[in-house]
């Protein structure tokens, strides 16, 4: 379960797809997690309108499916595969000469 806001203190960049929607988003939704630290969520969330009242904003859901990579997970990952290939690819000469 996860519940979240995104620009309730601040917005550092306007990259919706309308430059005039710049309304902070509460949302709140379920999610697994794979044993290889990748996450599926599914949320649904609300832009909180300063010009439309709470209820009227409700209006104005949304459904969002998010797939969650860990990057910093994904790149020890690369490095150890590469580097196991490495190795057997030193053994493999080793053992030929």
């Amino acid at each position: 379960m996860l519940v979240y806001g995104s620009g309730l203190l601040y917005n550092i960049a306007n990259v919706g797809t309308n430059k005039s929607f710049n309304a902070p988003i509460l949302g709140a939704g379920a999610g697994i997690t794979f044993t290889n630290t990748l996450d599926l969520n599914l949320t649904v969330g609300m832009p909180l309108l300063a010009s439309k009242s709470f209820n009227e904003s409700r209006k104005c859901w949304f459904v969002g499916l998010g797939f969650d990579i860990q990057f910093g997970e994904y790149l020890n990952r690369l490095s150890q595969k590469r580097q196991a290939a490495k190795t057997q690819k030193l053994l493999t000469t080793a053992k030929a000469n």
